[in-house]
């Protein structure tokens, strides 16, 4: 399968449902690489409340956490993100695309897009890819996609436990080797803040 037009956009609370379906499908092949995974499956709610979080997020722009979706179709196919985790004048780059929509050229599309745009939209000097080691796909969508191998390092994310990573670099947009003939484009309107209905549980 080809690689279609993609859409990259904020996530919505009412996104929940189509992201409950592409976990559920994905579950498996996404608990031993992703962090929010491991807390999976929530409720409905919960999913509702943790997307309003990221639209909070991509407004006080900490953070910024999209959807990845098939730009004719509105078919949710994963997510992408900018995260601040490298520090100052740098950041992280991460992906995921559900089960069924593997080996398309999703990643690597929406991880270059997202890099090129880290660059040129906001400013920074320097984007990394983290992997756990032994995500070999997600290793190698950061070689294809030209970022350089600078070894392994402990991190700690938000949930503060230290754990080893394998750290790409890419240092300039130019060494960035983007999918060739592939229609991609980024929204960058933050989700307009509503009244947040009470915390579930």
């Amino acid at each position: 399968m080809s690689t279609p037009p993609l859409l990259l956009r904020p996530w919505r609370p009412d996104d929940a449902p189509e992201l409950r379906a592409a976990i559920d499908e994905s579950l498996d092949a996404l608990r031993p690489w992703i962090t929010w995974a491991s807390r999976e499956p929530t409720p409905l709610p919960v999913l509702e409340a943790r997307l309003a979080q990221y639209a909070a997020d991509f407004r006080a722009g900490s953070r910024w956490r999209y959807a990845v979706v098939e730009r004719d179709t509105g078919l949710l196919l994963g997510g992408a993100s900018l995260h601040p985790y490298p520090g100052p004048g740098a950041l992280e780059v991460g992906y995921w695309v559900r089960s069924s929509q593997l080996r398309r050229g999703v990643a690597s599309t929406a991880a270059a897009a997202l890099a090129r745009h880290a660059f040129l939209a906001r400013g920074v000097e320097r984007v990394e890819i983290w992997c756990d080691p032994g995500n070999r796909p997600s290793m190698a969508v950061a070689e294809a996609l030209g970022f350089t191998h600078a070894g392994p390092r402990m991190f700690a994310r938000d949930d503060g436990s230290p754990r080893p990573m394998e750290v790409y670099r890419l240092d300039a947009p130019a060494g960035l080797r983007f999918p060739p003939g592939v229609d991609v484009r980024i929204r960058d309107e933050p989700v307009p803040a509503v009244d947040s209905p009470p915390a579930p549980g």
